[in-house]
Formats: C-alpha cells, structure tokens, sequence
C-alpha cells in the first residue's frame, strides 16, 4: 500500500516515504524499531483501512528485487508498542483482498464491538455522509430521501457487512440506498447524474439557479418514470498499490410492466474523503436536522 497513517481511528493519511515518515514520527518508538537479534532497524505504521499495524518498507533500507520506492506491508503478527493483530479485519482489508466485485452479502451472524462503532460513527456523522453521497453522484438529498437512506442502511445491515470499514461507511450507505424515481430531484450542474440526463432524449433539465437543475419529462403529454438504482460497490488496489472505490449510477425506465437499464455510468469515489472529513473535526457546517434524524433511527448503543 502507498498510503499510511500512526494513529488509528480517523487521523490524517500521509503517503509512505522516509521523508515523511521521519518528520511525523520523529523516529520515535514504536514507529522506528531496531531488532536486538541483528540490529536492524524497523519502520512502522499503522494500515489506513483496518487499522492492523504495517511495516514500512524502503525507509531504512533499499527495497531489492522489488519496487523501487517505499510502500508498506501488513505485520500480521503482534508488534511491540502497537494494538494486537486483528486478522479478522486484516481478511477483510481491501489492501489485503485487494480486488472485490461488490460488497459481500453475507454479514457477520452476531453484532460484534466493531459493528457497534461503525454504527456510532454512522449516527454522529450522518451529515457527512449525505454530503459525500451528494457529491459523489450529484443527487440533491431531502431530509425525506436521507431518513429512507438511513432506514434502508439499518434494515439491511450496511454495519455488519464483511467489506465495511470506519472509512467507507458514505459508500456502504449509498450502496444500500434505495430506487429513487428521478422526475422532480434536483441534480448538481456537472455532477455525474447532471451528465448522464443531460441532452437526454426523455428528460430535460431546468435551471433552478447556478448550481442545481430539476429533473423533468421532456415531453409533459408522454409517461416518463426514469428511475436511479445504485449498482455494484467494488475496490481495486492497482499495480502501485494505491486504493480505488467505485461504484455503478444504473438509469432504469419501464419496459412491459417491469423496468430495463437505460444507462450506466462507473464513478470512482474518494477514497478517503469521510476519513479527512471525521479527522478535521470541523463543526462549523454541520446539519443538525439530518444528525436528528439518524439518532432517531440508529439506537444502537455499546
């Protein structure tokens, strides 16, 4: 992996190089180990995805035979000075699993102490979460359409999921959202909905000032029903290592009493956008209607 970070929870995410890694940690233990059997010196950190502690490779010592810049690398055992090996959450790592076509339906049969804090992280930034889901595809969420993102979050257990992380949770819920029937939504100028609808031959869409347009039939006379169905989550760590999200817009209109795909569009999300988001611990534009309503609906508590 290309990305680490030396505090686990949401604290900032820095790429891995000696640079770096010495002005942050300033070479203290247990970042910077060195072995009493040979007197090597050890770089280490911790996984920005499942927290796991991570070497750190090319810091101290050329990498031979291999890449040719500094990367980091799971433990996978127990490291002095850091939290044991988790390897549940190290199976589940995207930077472990490194590929997966979609979020995996089977769920954990128990709530565990982790499901508990990914629902806690949930309910006290569920602002943040409808901002990212906006921006990431563009759709205006009401308050109306985030209470049924929450509920349909809860109802299908986006927490206990195996692919969920204290980092992806914006994605686990948008991944969960239910259809939602386009006529009348508001979009963002230039998002990737505005670009999928815009020209289209069955909708238009009208100004509603600078930045948003609304949905509307293109022909009032003529039954439009276009619907967005949110397909397929997936994660990719490519050949250098980095970590990419995406996840499938599905524009869907009826077709002899059911509906057919009528276009699809791949974004790639921000990977960790809600990890920075959480970490500043700005306060100043939070929603505190939407933050109502996910205490309303996630009871959860440890």
């Amino acid at each position: 992996m290309r990305k680490v970070k030396f505090h686990k929870g949401y604290s900032e995410v820095f790429d891995v190089n000696a640079e770096t890694f010495k002005v942050i940690t300033n070479e203290t233990y247990p970042y910077k180990q060195i072995s009493k059997k040979d007197g090597k010196i050890s770089a280490y950190g911790i996984c920005p995805m499942c927290d796991n502690t991570v070497t750190l490779l090319g810091i101290y010592r050329p990498i031979k035979n291999e890449r040719s810049d500094s990367y980091a690398r799971h433990a996978k055992e127990d490291i002095p000075g850091f939290d044991k090996f988790n390897e549940d959450d190290y199976l589940y790592c995207p930077y472990h699993r490194r590929r997966a076509n979609y979020v995996i339906e089977v769920r954990r049969k128990d709530i565990t102490e982790e499901d508990i804090k990914i629902l806690n992280i949930a309910r006290e930034n569920f602002d943040r979460c409808i901002y990212l889901i906006k921006k990431a595809t563009g759709l205006v969420i009401s308050n109306k359409l985030a209470m049924e993102i929450v509920k349909n979050y809860m109802a299908n257990c986006g927490y206990m999921v195996h692919d969920r992380t204290d980092k992806n949770i914006p994605w686990i819920m948008l991944n969960k959202m239910p259809v939602i029937k386009l006529i009348n939504r508001l979009v963002v100028k230039n998002s990737p909905l505005y670009e999928m609808l815009n020209k289209d031959s069955q909708v238009r869409l009208k100004a509603e000032n600078k930045d948003y347009y609304r949905i509307l039939p293109k022909n009032e006379k003529e039954y439009c029903a276009l619907s967005l169905v949110i397909g397929e989550y997936s994660f990719l760590v490519d050949q250098r290592d980095n970590l990419n999200e995406y996840i499938n817009l599905i524009i869907t209109k009826p077709k002899n009493g059911l509906y057919s795909e009528y276009k699809r569009k791949n974004i790639q999300l921000d990977v960790y956008s809600f990890n920075n988001m959480v970490h500043s611990q700005k306060e100043t534009y939070r929603n505190k209607e939407l933050l109502k309503i996910a205490e309303d609906i996630i009871k959860i508590r440890p």
